[in-house]
């Protein structure tokens, strides 16, 4: 069986850490299809009135959206990985992440979560711990990696 994986990207580290962690998934032997998918916010009233034409605004959004998963998908692509790619040009990060596991049909999504996101409440708290809440599909969180420390050396 094959489960279709939903990624949620945004472009940070913590991103590209969830499609490295679904790249160790498949290389470990799980049967995956991924959708690297990016929901973009509304657009900023100033964003409107310099982009003036509607049909630019969208190719802005769906430029910048693209250009937010491109470096997950390229781990994807060097790894042979099954993916495609899944863009919602306007909404709410969670909503849009929503509609995608229905109309995509996924089985699971992988999220990244800052640890101090589980501090949080509220709107402040991550969209990925927000998602996690309402997904009708289970959510695997991924945890950002932790910073280097410059006085610790690898040989202890």
């Amino acid at each position: 069986m094959t489960l279709k994986i939903l990624l949620p990207l945004d472009g940070t580290a913590l991103s590209l850490e969830q499609a490295r962690f679904a790249i160790r998934l498949c290389q470990s032997g799980l049967q995956a299809h991924l959708v690297a998918a990016n929901v973009q916010e509304p657009a900023s009233f100033y964003e409107v009135i310099t982009a003036r034409d509607p049909s630019r605004l969208e190719q802005m959004v769906i430029g910048t959206a693209r250009e937010l998963v491109t470096p997950a998908v390229k781990l994807l692509q060097d790894a042979g990985l099954s993916h495609e790619v899944a863009i919602v040009e306007e909404g709410d990060p969670v909503q849009g992440m929503l509609e995608l596991i229905e109309s995509e049909g996924c089985d699971m999504v992988i999220v990244g979560v800052h640890p101090h996101s589980l501090l949080e409440s509220g709107s402040t708290r991550s969209s990925g711990l927000r998602l996690a809440k309402v997904s009708p599909v289970p959510v695997l969180s991924v945890r950002a990696p932790e910073p280097a420390d410059p006085d610790r050396s690898d040989a202890e």
